[in-house]
């Protein structure tokens, strides 16, 4: 994205279910950093949560990040 695009500089983290990951590919489109909090296991690879092809296209543009959110440096992570 360039400068000029509407959202640019802005930071949006997405806690969303499957019925909004389309909000969140459009925001990356306007611009915006997206960064997509999965549910996972702390320490697991992002690539053993992720997978599909609505996956690859719903996330494109976007930051994923695995968290355990039942964990606490997890969701000082998410936090931040």
């Amino acid at each position: 994205m360039t400068a000029e695009s509407a959202l640019a500089g802005l930071r949006v983290v997405d806690f969303t279910d499957e019925s909004g990951r389309l909000a969140g590919k459009v925001l990356a489109q306007l611009g915006a950093e997206v960064v997509r909090l999965k549910p996972g296991v702390a320490g697991r690879p992002l690539e053993t949560v992720a997978g599909g092809v609505l996956e690859w296209w719903f996330d494109a543009g976007t930051a994923r990040v695995a968290l355990d959110l039942g964990d606490e440096r997890d969701r000082e992570q998410a936090r931040r």
